[in-house]
């Protein structure tokens, strides 16, 4: 047998207390009486059962004596076996995920709750009892290994604290057993959590739930995210899902903020268990200096406030560089510095070359074409207006009448040309086909485009290009 805390036999010191207890004698008061008669019988019954007393008060001490004792053997913990011989091991793992901030109706949390109770156990910590101690949170962590040390187990867990991160507690309890495999003697898990059960089955050993908290009312945002729509890369969709975590009805707004400035609200009703799905459009970014956050907020009070908000960000767009290779044109170059999102490099046409092109996003190239322009070595995205490469020897065309318009290509999409008139267009002679490109012509006057459009692929990424067979200052 082996005493996991010897030092409570300091306590057998205060053995003499007791016994002085029992040997203080009862002081008598003197009182005068009228006649002896009655007490001289009294005193004879006393001579004959004095012995039987001294017995009682004996039997009564060493009664008190050997409670005494056990009390004194349980403060020493004893300890017998094959746990003396091997000693033991425990891992106790507390719940840090978001969960445990719950506020009870007492008014404190789960996790305040589940660090009190853990000191009970930490306490319990010595050589022969090596504890070690696991937070639950995304990922388990071993926050102290094995220790009887039972100051630093108190140390490191009256510092923890809980994070706003979901998980699975049962990763926590896989992680401990095999922890706990490599160990001899006595193996024992304790978990404290809001969870009562472990679907993880065949543990190698010993598992103990100390539960922490009662079922509480809650609704929580359990989904918010953003996506740029494909045919629109400056818009964005917005998935928010909200739950009702409760056997009851609930009801409330969503309020949606942009950069901190209330938007929209959007009022919700959820049936006990019930979830909501919403799927919106973003408002776009409004500059290059736009943060782009976007924050959802339940304007319901419940238990666990952390997941009454949640947070989001626009995707951004990074700014476009655009060379702009003109004698002079104050409606480009108004349109282009309008753009936040959009930079651009104002190039007189004697100063190009063919290959500042691929340092920038896209070149426009204003009724100006460079000599001995050829677009399969062309690098660089292109937009060419009134002079392009397919430019034929036919006279312009006197004002063009629309009569094909493509409205599914992505060039036309946003464009509304009814009652748009041209005065005049250049005669475009479009190729087949001329090596890897790919031409199409979203707009067009009978068998005359007005637009060309074209790609193709490239070791690098693709590259497009567009041409106007008009001038913009020919056109209202």
């Amino acid at each position: 047998m082996s005493f996991l805390a010897p030092w409570a036999f300091w306590f057998v010191t205060t053995l003499p207390v007791i016994v002085l207890l029992y040997l203080l004698k009862l002081k008598r008061r003197e009182a005068k009486v009228s006649t002896l008669m009655f007490w001289q019988r009294v005193l004879q019954e006393n001579r004959r059962s004095a012995l039987f007393q001294k017995l009682r008060q004996w039997l009564s001490l060493l009664l008190h004596l050997l409670i005494f004792l056990l009390i004194l053997l349980a403060l020493a913990k004893p300890e017998f076996g094959r746990f003396a011989k091997n000693g033991a091991s425990t891992i106790l793992i507390i719940d840090s995920r978001a969960r445990m901030q719950a506020v009870e109706k007492n008014g404190a949390s789960r996790f305040s709750t589940a660090k009190k109770m853990l000191a009970a156990y930490t306490s319990r910590a010595c050589d022969q009892n090596q504890t070690a101690l696991i937070a639950a949170h995304a990922v388990p962590e071993v926050v102290v290994p094995f220790s009887g040390n039972e100051k630093t187990l108190q140390q490191v867990a009256a510092a923890l604290e809980s994070t706003d991160a979901d998980g699975d507690l049962d990763d926590a309890i896989r992680l401990a057993d095999e922890l706990l495999a490599s160990r001899t003697g006595a193996k024992c898990i304790v978990v404290f959590s809001a969870e009562s059960q472990s679907k993880i089955q065949n543990l190698k050993s010993k598992i103990e739930f100390v539960p922490i908290g009662t079922p509480q009312s809650n609704t929580a945002i359990t989904r918010f995210a953003t996506r740029p729509l494909p045919n629109s890369p400056e818009t964005s969709q917005v998935l928010l899902e909200i739950r009702n975590f409760s056997d009851k009805p609930a009801s409330g707004n969503v309020e949606i903020y942009f950069d901190g400035n209330l938007i929209d609200v959007k009022p919700f009703k959820l049936d006990p268990n019930g979830r909501k799905l919403d799927i919106f459009p973003s408002v776009p970014r409004t500059s290059a200096s736009s943060r782009g956050w976007l924050t959802a907020r339940l304007d319901t009070a419940d238990a666990l406030a952390t997941d009454n908000e949640a947070f989001a960000v626009l995707p951004s767009r990074d700014p476009v560089r655009v060379l702009l290779v003109s004698s002079g044109n104050w409606f480009l170059e108004k349109m282009l510095a309008a753009h936040d999102l959009l930079k651009f490099d104002l190039l007189a046409p004697e100063a190009f070359q063919p290959a500042m092109a691929k340092n920038f996003d896209a070149a426009i190239l204003d009724d100006f074409l460079p000599d001995g322009f050829d677009l399969e070595k062309a690098e660089g995205n292109f937009l060419f207006v009134k002079k392009t490469p397919f430019a034929g020897d036919a006279k312009p065309i006197d004002q063009p009448l629309l009569t094909d318009v493509d409205a599914t290509s992505p060039l036309l999409r946003l464009v509304n040309l009814k009652n748009v008139t041209f005065l005049r267009g250049t005669n475009i002679t479009l190729p087949q086909t001329s090596g890897d490109w790919r031409f199409g012509t979203p707009l067009r006057s009978f068998e005359h485009p007005l637009v060309v459009t074209g790609s193709r692929k490239t070791s690098g990424a693709e590259q497009r290009m567009a041409a106007f067979a008009f001038d913009i200052a020919d056109s209202d």
